[in-house]
This record gives C-alpha cells, sequence and structure tokens, in this order.
C-alpha cells in the first residue's frame, strides 16, 4: 500500500470515528442538559404595589422567553399561584400573560410542548445510535455504509438530543444549538460533496455547502440582539442547513447523469441520487419533527417518513438496483468474452502465421534471398506487437505505468509523431483498472496519431486505489462530441466508456480548436 492510500484510509477511518464519537457524545450532553434543566420556565413574577404578578426578568433562550414573554408583562391568569414576590414559574405552569401597552398576550402553558419529548427524544437517539451501529457493521463491505453511516448518524441524532436544550432553555443552551446543530452537518455535507462526479461539480457543490453553513452559525449571536421571539432567524438557519444538505444534491445530480458531455438516463447515477436524497433529507425531517408542537406530531412525521422510505425503496430503488445489477453483469460478461476472445485471437496468431513466416524466413535465408526475409521478419515484429496488445501481458507482468510506455513508444515509432508519457504511479491498482486504462490509452492514441496533431502527452497517475490517466493532443479531431456518436470515432468512443463503466470510472472526452483530451479517473469519485 502506498503512502498516499495509507493516508487516505486513515484519514477516512479518523473520520468515522471522530463522528460516532461526536454522535456519542452529543447524546450524553443532552442527558447532562437534562439532568442539570430544572424545573423553571425561565420567568421570574414579583407583586407589584397594586397586588398584581408582574414579569421581572425572563432568562434568554428560556421557554418563557421564546414564547414571547417579557418584563413588565402581567399575569391575567396563574391557575393555582398565589401572588407572591420573586416567584420562578415552573415549567407546566398555565398562566396568561398581557402586555398591557401592546395588548400582546401570552398562553405560557402552550411554551412547554417540547418538555413532553425530551426523553423520548434522548431514549429515541440512543435507538437510533444502536441501530446504526448494527446496521454498519452488518453491511461493512459496501461503500454506501462505509461512507454515509457515521456522517448520518452525527446529523440525526444531533436534533434528538438538543430536544433539552430546547425545552429547558437558557442563554447558554440556546448558543449550544445555534453552534453544534449547524457544526453537526458538516460530515454529511462533505460525504455528499465526495459524491461529484467531475471537479467542476464538486467545486460548486463546496461552494454551497460551506457558505450555506458559515451563513447559518453567523446567525447566532442574532438570536441575542434582535427582539425576541427571534422566530425568522431559527427559520432562516433551518433553510440554510437544508441548502447546505441539499444544495450538494442538486448539484451532483446533473454531474452525474452527464457521460462525456452528453446526458444519459441510467439506473446507477438515479439509484444513487435517490439515497443521498433520503441520506440528506433524514436529519432535516428529525429536526422538523420535534419542533412540532406536540408529541404525537412528532411520532407522526417520523412514522410517515419511515413509510415513505419503505415505499420508495420497495417500489423505486429495489427495481432499479436490480436493473443496475442486471447491467453490471451483463457489462461484466461482454468484457470477459471480449477478453477471452482476444486470447483466441492472439493464440491463433501465434500458432499459425507467426509459425509460418517464422519458417518462412529461414527458408528465405537458406537460398540467400536476405531482403524478403528481413521483410518476413518485420512482418513478424509487427504480428507480433498485434499479439501482446490482445493479450497484455506487460500489464499482467509490470503494470499499466510499464505498459502505457511500451505503448507510447511502439506508436511513436510506427506513426513517426512526437508522443511522449509522464509517469507518477507509486502503486498499482486492480488489474481490471489497469486493463481498462491501457484500453483507453490505446484507442486514444490511435485517434490522436489518426485525427490529431503532435506533441501528444499522456499522463498517467495511479496508487493503490486510485488512477487517472489523461491523452492530449494539438489537433481538433474531437471538436464536435456530437459526430462522435456515429461514423468511425463512434465505436472507439462507445469501447472507451464501456471501459470506464465497467471500473466504476468517470470518462471526459473534451475538444476545441487548440486541442483535444481524452481524461480517465478511477474511482468516480476521485474526480
Amino acid at each position: 500500500m502506498t503512502a498516499a492510500a495509507t493516508v487516505g484510509l486513515v484519514s477516512e477511518r479518523a473520520r468515522d470515528r471522530t463522528c460516532w464519537l461526536a454522535a456519542v457524545l452529543v447524546v450524553l450532553g443532552g442527558f447532562f442538559i437534562w439532568g442539570l434543566g430544572g424545573s423553571s420556565a425561565g420567568v421570574r413574577l414579583d407583586a407589584d404595589p397594586r397586588g398584581r404578578l408582574v414579569v421581572t426578568d425572563v432568562t434568554t433562550g428560556s421557554p418563557a422567553w421564546s414564547a414571547g414573554v417579557r418584563p413588565g408583562m402581567v399575569a391575567s391568569a396563574v391557575d393555582g399561584v398565589a401572588p407572591a414576590t420573586g416567584m420562578h414559574l415552573p415549567i407546566g405552569q398555565q398562566v396568561r400573560l398581557v402586555d398591557e401597552r401592546s395588548g400582546q398576550r401570552v398562553e405560557l402553558g402552550s411554551a412547554f410542548a417540547l418538555y413532553m419529548l425530551v426523553l423520548p427524544a434522548l431514549w429515541g437517539g440512543v435507538a437510533l445510535l444502536a441501530i446504526a451501529w448494527a446496521v454498519r457493521h452488518r453491511f461493512a463491505r459496501q461503500e454506501v455504509a462505509a461512507r454515509f453511516a457515521a456522517p448520518v448518524v452525527l446529523a440525526a441524532v444531533t436534533p434528538l438530543a438538543l430536544v433539552p436544550a430546547a425545552a429547558f432553555g437558557s442563554a447558554f443552551t440556546l448558543a449550544l444549538t445555534a453552534l453544534v446543530w449547524p457544526m453537526s452537518i458538516v460530515p454529511l455535507a462533505a460525504a455528499i460533496v465526495g459524491e461529484a462526479a467531475t471537479p467542476l461539480a464538486v467545486r460548486h457543490a463546496r461552494r454551497v455547502a460551506v457558505a450555506a453553513i458559515v451563513a447559518a452559525l453567523g446567525l447566532a449571536p442574532l438570536l441575542y440582539v434582535v427582539p425576541a421571539p427571534a422566530a425568522w432567524v431559527t427559520v432562516a438557519r433551518e433553510v440554510l442547513i437544508a441548502i447546505a444538505l441539499l444544495g450538494p444534491v442538486a448539484l451532483v445530480t446533473p454531474a452525474r447523469l452527464r457521460e462525456g458531455g452528453a446526458w444519459t438516463l441510467s439506473a446507477q447515477p438515479v439509484v444513487r441520487m435517490v439515497g443521498l436524497a433520503a441520506v440528506a433529507s433524514t436529519p432535516l425531517v428529525l429536526r422538523l419533527a420535534v419542533a412540532a408542537p406536540s408529541a404525537g406530531i412528532t411520532v407522526v412525521a417520523i412514522a410517515v417518513w419511515l413509510l415513505i422510505g419503505v415505499f420508495v425503496t420497495r417500489y423505486a430503488v429495489v427495481p432499479l438496483a436490480g436493473l443496475v445489477s442486471r447491467a453490471v453483469r451483463q457489462r461484466d460478461l461482454v468484457a470477459a468474452t471480449a477478453e477471452v476472445e482476444r486470447l483466441r485471437i492472439a493464440a491463433d496468431l501465434h500458432d499459425g502465421p507467426l509459425q509460418s513466416l517464422t519458417l518462412l524466413a529461414y527458408r528465405l535465408d537458406a537460398v540467400g534471398d536476405d531482403e524478403n526475409a528481413a521483410l518476413a521478419r518485420d512482418v513478424m515484429t509487427e504480428l507480433r506487437a498485434v499479439t501482446s496488445l490482445l493479450r497484455l501481458p506487460i500489464v499482467d507482468d509490470l503494470g499499466a505505468g510499464p505498459a502505457l510506455e511500451w505503448l507510447t513508444t511502439q506508436v511513436g515509432r510506427l506513426s513517426g509523431l512526437d508522443i511522449a508519457i509522464e509517469r507518477a504511479d507509486t502503486g498499482r491498482p486492480p488489474l481490471d483498472v489497469e486493463h481498462a486504462v491501457f484500453r483507453v490509452a490505446q484507442e486514444a492514441l490511435a485517434n490522436a496519431t489518426r485525427h490529431g496533431r503532435p506533441p501528444i502527452r499522456i499522463r498517467y497517475e495511479a496508487g493503490t486505489s486510485r488512477a487517472s490517466l489523461t491523452v492530449d493532443d494539438a489537433g481538433p479531431g474531437l471538436l464536435d462530441l456530437s459526430a462522435l456518436a456515429d461514423g468511425e470515432h463512434g465505436l472507439g468512443l462507445v469501447g472507451m466508456r464501456e471501459r470506464a463503466h465497467s471500473i466504476g470510472a468517470v470518462l471526459e472526452v473534451a475538444g476545441s480548436a487548440a486541442g483535444s483530451r481524452v481524461s480517465l479517473v478511477w474511482p468516480a469519485a476521485a474526480s
């Protein structure tokens, strides 16, 4: 394993461990806040000279503060409470408060609905952690589970664990909610951005996610300076968080459905995008559910989301996944059949024409016909080169890097063109990836020598878990990409695309008046 691959693997494992640890700490923090929350609603009442109960103090961020209670309001109805000085209302107390100047009325008892959600939300977070941990280990070898399990768990348990902070509100818990909730979605947003198929899509998706998260964090100070209840600040924060998660999905989807500059409706990217949309929406749905005015609505909202997930999985994702699996099996079968046919042709060439040419060269030498004997040996050399290209022994034995150098030398010698190669392969990817890289380079060089102009440059970078190939030339041979669908270029482009699909790579073909480029990146997420 190369240093780069080792660093990447360690980084991914460190990210997962950090997300799981953060999720556990967030849930434990919720229980801690619940234990320290006490029973105060965050409002103090004192008796004025006329014997009325007047609000003299409201704790910033408390349930009373969020409900719109402000100093100076008069308690017009306090069930079961006698006027007293310095009284702190308990959570759940039914109180009607009136602002005599503006006429604003607040029914304080309705502000304590979240109090009933505290323990169900906390234990729901614990259950979610346990289920996610079991699912993660059950599907440990699946790419989606490995990449998204930890970030989704962290983003999903955070809204549940923050319910005590909202129910037992204070200035501290208000700041905690404003900072922890946006920060908890950062790993999930990063994982979604990593699904983009092109560097341009990665940049755009990353900018949207970063801008939305930074803006959501920047709204936190407004909760303390704007007139409360600052409901619009909270709503704006939730909208920004939704943009940070769903915006990258919207930008990743078109990039996944565009291949070689053309739109394609393939089952595989559709299944992946449906999964991404569900993953991004799950923490948003949980956040919306715990913000409901009653526990019943919360349970119904979560149940509806689960039913939608089951329905979509059963009647959309599973059929599409089956279609993808059948298509992949058929594609692999075609590729394997093609390789077997190439080996058969190579063996026939070796056992037939090459043996006959060898005998012919010996006979010509025996009769002194040196000129025709040299010509026969030249034909033998070309046939051996063709046989090597069909069998790819150099790729199997030495790897794609040395094979590309050999290919560059052969094509340059036969075409007489200036062809150069740059290598940065510190390790060998899987053999099927090396075969696909070599075949794509072979077809790209053929196009460059027939329709391009020198200089022709090849750039190959590889490690045990990554590979990229770029073939550039100075000709306008690939200027009109729409023309590649038909005519002499069509089969070559189709072959390159099939090779890229067979290994899960991204193939980009671009042409301009300044030159043409063929680019292959494996895996697709590495782009």
